[in-house]
């Protein structure tokens, strides 16, 4: 270690939740909670205001309180100002950066601008050296998401990293910097540990990585909170669509976004870290910049010290964004502008007026939802059928039906009213890789045989799909033999984070043709959209030194 006095001699990240998905809410939360309230100098009437929005909105558990004055908002708000959405000024009000900004005005970009700040997430930070409870080892000098990606992008590494060790034990304590001899250092690391287990440790591991908080009295609590910091961190890194995890914390690369992740990479590390972390307001404006911004010169006022109508703004974007994150919305609904004006008792030709200027906000939270219930498993897997139906009915135009739990039928059903076909989607909901055994197989042929009992209009059945977040190695070959059995109507698989680039292809301009979709769902393989990915560019060009 360093002689700096740090709290932690590991990578850490706060985590009042392990998951980004909140991390809009509870922005949105504090601009309702906080009327230009100071949040440090006389700050609990600000604070209690604070929590009170996130117990009524769900975000934070409404427990009793042995402590009135306790931690909780304290610590959402330090969440929020470590990932680069605000900043505490010399008043002690609370200030928004532009990519804060743009989450509590429902910025349609907003797995862009999630992306933006896990890829540029660094040590050390403002966050990282200001107290001594967060201050990580000044020996750190790494963006540690983008050295995730080194490692996931190494061949020695055989493409994959185990949460619990590789990550935890490993990358975790020793990802000092982004630079290869550090890379090459953690890798021999870890593959001594995949080699020989916890004894290539060295005999000073638990001494040398305990928190000085924490104190673990043994290596089992020591990795219990290093998997804790590793389970986060993976939560936030698959936020950006660039990683996936298994059933069994195996992290890799999405399936098809090798080439975006090669980009990502080489364009992050010809960028310096940012300095001036010391500096609150320089460091938080730089870093929390959004998508393809180099600075932020706005004049800025503290969270809503603003007029009433920028305040009734507010609250009319964040009920439309909370109920977007769940329901794509493609066009305005009068029974929604009509809700959200009644609960705010506010005039619905202002509620519509307001929507109208950002309407399409909606599918940039539905579209990370999405992706999260592909690796729900079974407590998810009605929403994952339900959300996959809606995205093909709202998005690509098709009359779309939710079979779901129905016997002997498929999730959902689909057919084209302008090229006059049907089509049958199969979800599975699943922490791995998903696989076609011998029986699921029988199951799909069953479908197509089926098909003409519950179809849903004139004209043949022109593909089957299974839709997971992730294949097995042989889906190619499963496929083929599915189609072989079900007298030959082809079929295919795609990922959830393919679907999501559909999408966002298909909502910016690009739209597909239900021709084009039956053409990329009949080719008896996975469907990978490689060539349709959007472009990183805008997310790495920001925040230069």
């Amino acid at each position: 270690m360093t002689g700096t006095k740090a709290n932690r001699n590991t990578w850490w990240v706060t985590r009042p939740k392990r998951s980004l998905a909140a991390v809009p809410g509870a922005l949105r939360e504090l601009a309702a909670a906080i009327s230009g309230q100071p949040w440090r100098e006389g700050g609990q009437d600000a604070q209690r205001a604070y929590e009170r929005q996130l117990e009524a909105s769900a975000l934070k558990a409404n427990r009793p309180k042995r402590d009135p004055n306790g931690g909780g908002p304290r610590t959402y708000v330090a969440w929020l100002r470590s990932l680069g959405l605000l900043w505490e000024g010399a008043d002690g009000q609370l200030y928004l950066t532009l990519a804060g900004e743009a989450i509590v005005q429902g910025d349609e970009n907003l797995m862009e601008i999630m992306s933006h700040q896990v890829l540029h997430y660094q040590f050390p930070s403002y966050f990282s050296t200001s107290t001594f409870l967060s201050r990580v080892d000044a020996r750190f000098k790494v963006r540690p998401f983008v050295f995730i990606l080194q490692l996931l992008l190494d061949p020695r590494l055989e493409g994959y990293l185990t949460q619990k060790d590789d990550v935890a034990k490993i990358a975790v304590c020793y990802g000092e910097n982004n630079s290869q001899a550090c890379v090459d250092d953690v890798v021999e690391r870890i593959l001594a540990l995949r080699e020989g287990g916890d004894a290539s440790l060295s005999a000073d591991y638990l001494s040398t990585f305990a928190s000085g908080r924490s104190a673990e009295a043994s290596l089992d609590k020591l990795f219990a909170n290093l998997n804790d910091i590793a389970n986060t961190m993976g939560n936030w890194l698959s936020q950006t669509q660039l990683v996936t995890r298994s059933h069994g914390r195996e992290w890799r690369i999405a399936d098809g976004a090798e080439d975006n992740v090669r980009r990502t990479v080489d364009a992050m590390l010809g960028k310096k870290l940012l300095t001036d972390w010391t500096d609150q307001e320089r460091f938080q404006r730089r870093y929390g910049l959004t998508p393809g911004k180099s600075k932020d010169t706005r004049a800025v006022q503290p969270i809503q010290n603003v007029s009433a109508e920028v305040v009734l703004e507010r609250e009319i974007v964040k009920e439309y964004t909370e109920y977007a994150t769940t329901h794509l919305v493609t066009d305005l609904d009068e029974d929604l502008v009509n809700s959200i004006a009644t609960r705010l008792a506010a005039d619905p030709v202002k509620v519509r007026d307001v929507l109208r200027q950002r309407f399409s906000a909606g599918y940039g939270g539905f579209l990370m939802h999405y992706t999260e219930l592909a690796q729900g498993s079974n407590t998810a897997a009605t929403k994952f059928e339900e959300a996959t139906t809606e995205i093909f009915s709202k998005v690509f135009g098709y009359q779309a039906k939710h079979i779901g739990a129905q016997p002997l039928r498929p999730d959902v059903v689909l057919y084209s009213e302008t090229e006059r076909y049907g089509a049958i989607l199969d979800t599975k909901a699943y922490a791995k890789r998903y696989t076609l055994s011998h029986d699921q197989r029988g199951v799909m042929r069953n479908y197509v045989v089926d098909y003409p009992k519950y179809k849903l209009g004139d004209g043949d059945l022109a593909f089957f799909s299974y839709v997971s977040g992730r294949f097995g190695p042989n889906i190619d070959a499963q496929l083929a033999e599915v189609s072989e059995r079900a007298d030959g109507v082809p079929g295919s698989a795609i990922t959830a984070h393919d679907i999501v680039l559909m999408c966002k292809r298909h909502l910016k301009g690009q739209p597909y043709t239900h021709a084009e979709i039956r053409d990329l769902f009949s080719a008896n393989r996975v469907v990978q959209m490689k060539g349709h990915e959007h472009s990183l560019d805008a997310l790495v060009a920001a925040t230069t030194s």
